[in-house]
């Protein structure tokens, strides 16, 4: 029998950073990964919108002895001066 594989879920967000209850996110990628019968339960992780925090993040979960197979990344974007989407940032003129 195959071992299930690692996931995690990044949120970036400033305000379920904050208020994790505020994520629905998490909430809905995990019932679809436990569906698939492949992945143990997912490693949750909130940060907010900061980029060392989300570097920091996606390099624990991607290099060094606690990997893991999938990385899902999950943000919202708004026009906001804070936003780092670079699509955003393009739009704004930041």
């Amino acid at each position: 029998m195959e071992s299930k594989r690692k996931a995690a879920i990044l949120i970036i967000s400033d305000k379920a950073s904050e208020d994790p209850t505020l994520d629905r996110t998490a909430g809905a990628l995990t019932p679809i990964l436990a569906r698939e019968g492949k992945w143990e339960p997912a490693a949750i992780r909130i940060v907010p919108n900061n980029i060392p925090q989300i570097q920091q993040a996606v390099c624990d979960w991607s290099d060094g002895s606690h990997w893991y197979d999938l990385v899902l990344l999950s943000s919202t974007t708004g026009f906001g001066v804070k936003d780092n989407t670079p699509e955003v940032r393009g739009f704004v003129g930041i």
